[in-house]
């Protein structure tokens, strides 16, 4: 699951913007994925006196607890050239990053209190939060950003100074009307479908394999429940893709054909002659795909992530029942006709540890 993170930061020494835009472009590699930023403000040093700072606020998505959060933004501003001494109070500093707040949670610990204690206090991080997230709450107060920067007592003069860059930012109006992310059993389609919809606002068409009553009876007996398994997911997805309009972008974590790709696979010649002819009559009206992204996975890392997720169902499923999946697709992969067909390798990637590899990702999907 993806956390939402707030971040506050400031800078005033040095090229400040600069600075400013490089802490973000490390906390998207690192952090996670930065989703939108503030515009620039300019606004007095505030509680001491020194060089006017720029401030700006930053929406992230993170699968990183807090406290690691914490730990990698420490190391950044390290890397910035702030250099923090407890003992001298408020000080110049190339950056500041703050927390300001993890999804709804409230967290007191020694070194970090979520959501940040002077917030409500401090209009320089009021008023570029209230352009990220305009409807945010505090968990402790209830109180809604916007009346927080109405009822502050911080009257500093801000002063909009320009805008900064969010990295994903190049990616958001390359998204087609309809694009499928697909691959084997475990390939992570379903997280990165999941995460792609959420950073950029894409509805998504996701599987509902648990709704389907035969899959477990089916991994125990194949032979006996594939017809019954496969007209389940074939009615489902039909009915799913079937309401689908034309002014809506969506991203699904199937192609229809996946019903024919698995039905080759575990029917017997008499039933896969049904099925067919259930699929050719039933699919004739859905919406055509613009993107098709097929995401290639080795056997191993299959199996690693299939038991990871710890599904009852789907502990028997072997090596060779998954290499032959996966055949099938690579063999799909070359009929499916698409306005953009990309076959990603995620064998050294994992976009929930390294956030950099969901900016590989991006790129591989829109490369020409």
């Amino acid at each position: 699951m993806q956390h939402k993170v707030i971040l506050s930061l400031g800078s005033n020494l040095g090229n400040r913007e600069d600075y400013l835009q490089e802490a973000i472009h490390q906390i998207n590699l690192r952090v996670g994925t930065v989703v939108s930023v503030s515009g620039l403000y300019e606004t007095p040093s505030w509680g001491f006196d020194s060089h006017h700072f720029l401030n700006a606020a930053t929406l992230v998505h993170s699968y990183f607890p807090a406290e690691d959060i914490l730990a990698e933004i420490l190391q950044i501003e390290k890397e910035l050239g702030r250099n923090r001494k407890d003992s001298e109070g408020y000080q110049a500093r190339t950056i500041d990053i703050d927390i300001i707040a993890y999804d709804d949670a409230i967290i007191k610990m020694t070194d970090l209190i979520i959501p940040h204690p002077q917030l409500a206090h401090r209009k320089f991080v009021l008023m570029p939060l209230v352009d990220i997230c305009p409807d945010w709450v505090h968990p402790e107060s209830k109180t809604s950003v916007k009346d927080l920067l109405k009822n502050t007592g911080d009257t500093s003069a801000l002063t909009a100074t320009g805008t900064l860059i969010a990295p994903i930012d190049k990616y958001k109006n390359l998204f087609e009307k309809y694009t499928v992310i697909e691959g084997n059993i475990g390939s992570g389609k379903t997280s990165l479908v999941k995460k792609i919809s959420e950073d950029f606002s894409i509805t998504p068409v996701l599987e509902s394999f648990e709704n389907n009553p035969f899959i477990a009876d089916f991994y125990q007996n194949p032979e006996c429940k594939a017809f019954t398994l496969e007209m389940h997911f074939l009615l489902e997805r039909i009915d799913q893709l079937s309401v689908l309009n034309n002014s809506t972008k969506y991203i699904s974590d199937y192609h229809l054909e996946k019903c024919l790709l698995f039905a080759r696979q575990t029917l017997n010649k008499n039933e896969y002659a049904l099925f067919i002819k259930a699929f050719n009559k039933l699919s004739f009206n859905t919406k055509s795909i613009d993107s098709y992204i097929y995401l290639h996975q080795p056997t191993d890392k299959l199996l690693r992530q299939i038991k990871t997720r710890n599904r009852s169902f789907e502990t028997n499923i072997s090596s060779g029942y998954l290499e032959k999946i996966g055949q099938a697709y690579e063999n799909q992969f070359e009929l499916i006709h698409a306005e953009n067909k990309k076959r990603i390798d995620m064998s050294q990637l994992d976009f929930k540890k390294n956030p950099a590899d969901y900016m590989t990702i991006l790129s591989d999907i829109f490369s020409r």
